[in-house]
């Protein structure tokens, strides 16, 4: 924390015979400031900002914190590695300015599937025509299912008490079986022809 440039003046006030809580009225500065102030210049007899006992600050200084924050705002998908060979600091202290004095945390974006609108107007035919096939009665088997048979989508080793089991296939002659298929809420409905 910067010393109180008002040290002179306080201590002049204080020989004149004026109050704390006066003196940080003509001031307008915080009267626990006023307060210390006056018990150092009564306890030591000078106003003299008193050394610090820890060791002084080398890396995050403003300058640093400064040039660190133009670098963020002029390019978004900085480096941090190239910040510090930059800066000749550890990358370290570079996260430690990003998080702790600029206040500014990392995220990512997660990729995912984008439907465009020619996209969505072919899935919305496809599946007319598919509902087409089932009431014209010339599809014999129809998967309904939210879990992927194959692919990135299905599940690896579903839990027993998690892994609940739906299937209904409706043969065109009107037989009824079930088979036991992994079924998990977080995928969407997909719908799967067998042929």
């Amino acid at each position: 924390m910067r010393p109180s440039p008002h040290r002179v003046t306080i201590a002049h006030l204080l020989d004149e015979g004026c109050s704390a809580a006066e003196i940080a009225r003509r001031l307008h500065i915080n009267d626990r400031t006023v307060r210390r102030i006056v018990a150092q210049y009564r306890e030591r007899g000078h106003h003299l900002p008193l050394p610090k006992s820890r060791r002084p600050r080398t890396v995050n200084v403003p300058r640093i914190r400064r040039v660190t924050k133009k670098r963020i705002s002029r390019n978004e998908k900085f480096s941090m590695n190239k910040i510090a060979s930059d800066l000749h600091i550890s990358r370290r202290s570079v996260q430690k300015i990003i998080k702790c004095e600029l206040d500014l945390h990392i995220y990512l974006f997660f990729r995912c599937q984008m439907l465009s609108e020619t996209a969505k107007k072919n899935k919305l035919e496809k599946c007319q025509k598919l509902l087409a096939a089932v009431r014209a009665g010339r599809l014999s088997d129809i998967v309904w299912t939210d879990e992927k048979f194959h692919g990135r989508g299905r599940a690896q080793h579903p839990k027993p008490a998690a892994a609940a089991t739906l299937l209904q296939c409706f043969r065109s002659e009107g037989e009824n079986f079930h088979t036991p298929i992994p079924f998990h809420s977080a995928h969407s409905l997909t719908m799967l022809q067998d042929w």
